[in-house]
């Protein structure tokens, strides 16, 4: 069956170390951030080794990144599904697009949007 967005967007909240218990205009909500996205990455890369890495775990990884404000890193998580021979899916496609449009890189939506079709995926 398909994820439950709202628990996806919970559980990308928590892969990234935004603390959901701090009101989202202190700085004080996304100190972990990056730190907590290395950790995560960094397992993820240990899976890899072990070859049990499914699109959506790849996913969460790319929605925290994107909390996390970490543009290249959502882009470097990405291209790892290519190394391990995994198909993005209309999700890893539509939230790397949500990120980048959330940093003003409309080319890279473009480039993304029309990769998507190319691949026969819809959105």
């Amino acid at each position: 069956g398909k994820a439950d967005p709202y628990q996806m967007q919970i559980l990308s909240s928590v892969v990234s170390g935004v603390n959901l218990g701090v009101h989202h205009k202190e700085p004080e909500r996304y100190k972990d951030c990056i730190r907590v996205v290395d950790e995560n990455f960094d397992r993820l890369m240990e899976r890899k080794e072990a070859g049990n890495i499914t699109v959506s775990c790849v996913n969460i990884l790319i929605a925290a990144c994107g909390k996390a404000k970490e543009l290249g890193r959502a882009f470097e998580t990405f291209e790892i599904l290519e190394d391990l021979g995994i198909a993005p899916d209309t999700h890893s496609y539509t939230l790397l697009m949500d990120i980048c449009l959330t940093n003003r890189r409309y080319d890279a939506v473009f480039r993304l949007s029309e990769e998507l079709e190319e691949k026969g995926l819809k959105y």
